[in-house]
């Protein structure tokens, strides 16, 4: 019997992408996806600064709105572009134009990253807590309902540092707007002399609040790491102790008001 032998077909050859001009393609968000927040690109382009609004965004570039009479090509290279969400800006560095097409009487130009990837997951931390404080805007409209109410913060984000203390100033702002008292973590920063470990507690060195780090690849039953839940649990306790004593002291000034 005769069997017909198949060549082995070379990486190149292989069906489904295009071999070695397989690229890494990080999810891209669309505006709409990151409602509340706005993000726009301050463009560094030959004729001056171009202001844009982002249609969608990824690690490693962004597609935005370009106004028709600004002449631009594919491969111009961007000297500087800065991108926002809100005040946050996500991005500032270098780029370059890595596509141009027509969408009606649009320009739509896209653009690739030439610096460090862009941290999705802080801009999705900062789209939450947008969205958050935009849902509470009752109470704070309703005679700060929730005036003299104690609050605590704690973050999680999968970077080392991941601009966690920007997430717990925003939402002690947040606090302040609608007359409420922080409570801050009260513990010494951990892991900050050279017989420290990640082990300790607060190994992260934050005061406002609790903060954890969690590796992208394990799941909630491994991270964060036992020393952060430790330290979340300590400002757990923190926030008890204070609302006892505030329920208490609140207690004493009404009886002595009615004396």
């Amino acid at each position: 019997m005769t069997v017909s032998l198949h060549r082995i077909r070379t990486y190149e050859d292989l069906d489904g992408a295009q071999g070695r001009e397989v690229y890494f393609r990080p999810h891209r968000y669309r505006v709409g996806d990151l409602a509340p927040l706005k993000a726009v690109a301050n463009v560094r382009a030959a004729s001056g600064d171009v202001l844009c609004q982002v249609l969608d965004v990824s690690q490693n570039g962004v597609a935005m709105e370009w106004p028709v009479e600004v002449p631009v090509s594919v491969g111009d290279p961007v000297p500087h572009v800065s991108v926002k969400f809100d005040e946050y800006e996500a991005y500032a560095g270098e780029a370059h134009i890595s596509s141009v097409r027509e969408a009606g009487n649009a320009l739509i130009v896209g653009l690739s990253f030439e610096g460090p990837l862009v941290s999705m997951d802080d801009v999705l931390e900062l789209r939450t807590i947008k969205a958050f404080a935009e849902e509470t805007s009752k109470a704070w409209g309703d005679g700060l309902r929730w005036k003299d109410k104690l609050a605590a913060g704690f973050t999680n984000s999968q970077g080392i540092n991941g601009d966690k203390l920007n997430s717990l100033v925003s939402f002690a702002i947040l606090a302040a707007q609608h007359g409420m008292h922080w409570i801050s973590l009260g513990l010494y920063p951990g892991w900050s002399t050279s017989s420290g470990s990640p082990d300790d507690l607060n190994r992260l060195g934050s005061y406002l609040g609790a903060m954890a780090q969690s590796h992208g690849d394990q799941g909630p039953d491994v991270a964060p790491r036992a020393s952060d839940l430790q330290t979340a649990e300590e400002l757990g306790r923190r926030v008890a102790l204070a609302a006892q004593k505030w329920v208490r002291g609140q207690e004493t000034a009404e009886r002595a008001a009615a004396a």
